[in-house]
């Protein structure tokens, strides 16, 4: 638990106005010394390599040429992991990936209320040697070249396999249930969907259900149920007594 030290910080932020904003709240907060402010990733990087006493960085998500998870893909290169603290305007970052991933998110405007609640949390919880590990999962989990491509209404979506639960159809259409309850149809039946999905990852129960085997943690073989547990829920799933028979096969 880290107690009385001064926190280093840097903010990186293409916005002069939101930066402003920042040290304006950061500047009340007495555990805080925050170093230096950049508009731009690489200046901020350039400044982390000859400066590795920084703890925190306020770290913009939408920015020109590096955006913060491209800045994020550097600095887990460092020798160093300071804690990175995401902010941005848009709430539809905030993502199970991020928040798992990532220290801290807070959405813009963020006030001195905002920060002393992100160091009182940081103080209590820091572990900077789990960090590049969390950093390097995060990043995996929004290259768009580890996310799976589905057709919608109104053109394509994105979504890491890892973040599905289970799919289900609905006619000629799917509904990809994701985790935190979100939900995604898709204009694709379950057919054309089940040869897209990872190998030995996910499993067809029944016509109805393709499951995914990370969230299954029950198999019922005599009513032919399949019991899921995610986001401190549990739902159950009918499978067809066929494929219940296989999937005790693999599991």
């Amino acid at each position: 638990m880290i107690t009385s030290k001064i926190i280093k910080t840097i903010i990186v932020d293409d916005e002069p106005g939101a930066i402003e904003t920042l040290e304006n709240s950061l500047s009340v907060v007495t555990e805080i010394n925050n170093l230096q402010s950049f508009q731009n990733a690489n200046s901020a990087l350039d400044y982390l390599a000859g400066n590795m006493d920084v703890d925190m960085i306020f770290l913009d998500i939408e920015m020109p040429v590096k955006n913060g998870f491209d800045f994020l893909g550097e600095l887990i290169k460092f020798p160093f992991s300071p804690c990175v603290v995401f902010t941005t305007g848009f709430s539809e970052y905030a993502i199970a990936a991020i928040k798992s991933a990532a220290f801290d998110y807070l959405l813009k405007p963020i006030t001195s209320d905002d920060i002393r609640e992100t160091i009182r949390r940081y103080k209590i919880s820091f572990a900077q040697e789990n960090l590049k590990i969390r950093y390097q999962k995060l990043i995996e989990k929004v290259s768009p070249a580890n996310k799976l491509k589905f057709m919608n209404i109104s053109g394509v979506v994105l979504i890491h396999p890892e973040d599905i639960v289970y799919i289900q159809s609905k006619g000629n259409y799917s509904i990809v249930h994701q985790v935190e309850c979100e939900q995604e149809l898709v204009t694709m039946q379950l057919g054309i969907i089940e040869n897209i999905l990872p190998e030995n990852k996910f499993f067809r129960i029944s016509r109805q259900f393709i499951i995914n085997l990370r969230f299954l943690f029950k198999v019922n073989t005599k009513n032919k149920l399949c019991y899921l547990r995610f986001d401190q829920q549990e739902i159950k799933l009918s499978g067809s007594g066929k494929q219940i028979k296989k999937l005790m096969g693999m599991v």
